[in-house]
């Protein structure tokens, strides 16, 4: 019989749907092993393009990319544009369009983004057209908090890395800014377990007059490298701990089955005599076997840590004719690891009340 093959039970089993098979679990295995797509947005900073004297200037986008693929990280690059023209071994693709305040970022990210598969992690630096259009920073702040609905609108797991933005060499400007990034800090409480909200650095250890063009705005090589570097910093502890994946809807978190009233941090299992079901985030060793005259509970300790907010603290650093005073670095930590132990209890003691 044409197409087909017969098993010794006599059952038929048509080649095509073997192949099928077979192509369904090359794409599972591929969809496994695919690149973590990162989204670069923001306006001429993130996009680059010619500098002073005609030189092109590739945008952080460059470097970045190739020091990911240097250190063993498999990461795609995303965007509506590819545009300007990227060195060799680097990847195009961005969301940086110039002269774009948040609020018009805001407008037409929902349509950019249907332009390609929703991103897994998205790098925001945004806000330096808000400073030099005189927009207010309370209307900045509610268009990146909005920005951060829409790209959780596209991926509810999606991680989003938020940038304290650049200096520029304008001192008034510049003031300007570190109050806006003193705010972008807050931005941090949107942060969830499902979609981390990641503030990053950007202001500290950048110089705007060294590490700007002439018109003190938009980065020269050592800006952009600086620009990476804090980048790379908070990224390839998400990148070594991997993302969430991608889903189209939010998933329902399972209800603990025990929560006690008076302890909510703890979370306590009561012995059965059915056989342990151990989570996966616990060692993997066997529960001991003890006598019925003791009880016992499993704790488990964890959670995210707080975002120290940034402008606690400062020091003066004088320029030409000016001085401002720094940001310091925000903590990029994410989620610690889940630990676990269990305690064992005197029948005596479990029975007062410990249950």
């Amino acid at each position: 019989m044409i197409g087909k093959t017969r098993r010794r039970d006599g059952i038929e089993i048509g080649w095509r749907s073997v192949a099928l098979l077979l192509l369904f679990c090359l794409a599972a295995t591929g969809a496994a092993t695919a690149a973590i797509s990162i989204l670069p947005l923001g306006d001429s900073i993130t996009y680059g393009g010619p500098g002073d004297g005609g030189v092109s200037f590739p945008s952080y986008r460059a470097w970045l990319y190739q020091d990911l693929r240097a250190s063993g990280y498999d990461v795609d690059f995303v965007g509506s544009l590819n545009k300007p023209d990227a060195p060799a071994g680097s990847d195009p693709d961005n969301e940086g369009h110039p002269g774009y305040t948040s609020g018009k970022v805001l407008a037409e990210l929902p349509t950019w983004l249907n332009a390609y598969p929703p991103p897994q992690v998205a790098l925001v630096h945004l806000g330096t057209n808000d400073v030099l259009d005189g927009v207010p920073t309370a209307r900045t702040i509610a268009d990146l908090t909005s920005i951060v609905g829409v790209l959780r609108a596209r991926n509810p797991s999606m991680t989003i890395l938020v940038a304290q933005i650049i200096p520029t060499s304008v001192g008034s400007t510049d003031t300007a800014i570190e109050g806006l990034n003193q705010e972008i800090a807050g931005l941090a409480a949107l942060s969830t377990v499902q979609s981390p909200v990641v503030i990053v650095d950007q202001y500290t250890g950048y110089d705007g007059e060294a590490d700007n063009q002439e018109g003190g705005v938009h980065p020269v090589t050592t800006g952009e490298k600086k620009i990476a570097a804090a980048w790379e910093r908070a990224l390839i502890p998400v990148l070594s701990q991997g993302v969430p994946i991608v889903v189209t809807t939010v998933p329902i978190t399972p209800t603990p089955t025990v929560v006690p009233t008076t302890q909510p941090t703890v979370i306590a299992t009561e012995p059965t005599t059915s056989p342990t079901v151990v989570p996966t985030i616990l060692p993997a060793t066997a529960t001991p076997t003890v006598p019925s005259r003791f009880g016992a509970r499993v704790y488990r300790i964890g959670g995210t840590a707080a975002q120290t907010r940034s402008g606690s603290s400062g020091s003066i650093l004088t320029g030409t004719g000016r001085s401002r005073t720094t940001i310091s670095s925000a903590a990029t930590s994410l989620t610690p690891p889940t630990t676990s132990f269990t305690r064992w209890y005197p029948a005596a003691r479990w029975s007062a009340g410990l249950q």
